[in-house]
């Protein structure tokens, strides 16, 4: 779990071999998350749009 604010700190703990998913409650954190990865040159960034509402929302599963 990390803050917005944080971000742009973690980018050098981000794997850069693999895709990143990034979800929130409702979409609008992880959206502006994604951006801020793509800004400072991630690639393969993927935001579910609508968040974690919207997942369930679409009956798709979901573990802990």
């Amino acid at each position: 779990h990390i803050e917005l604010p944080q971000i742009a700190a973690q980018l050098k703990n981000l794997p850069s071999d693999r895709s990143i998913m990034i979800i929130c409650r409702s979409g609008m954190r992880s959206a502006i998350a994604a951006s801020i990865l793509q800004k400072n040159g991630c690639q393969n960034i993927a935001s579910i749009q609508g968040g974690i509402q919207s997942w369930i929302a679409a009956g798709l599963p979901l573990e802990k």
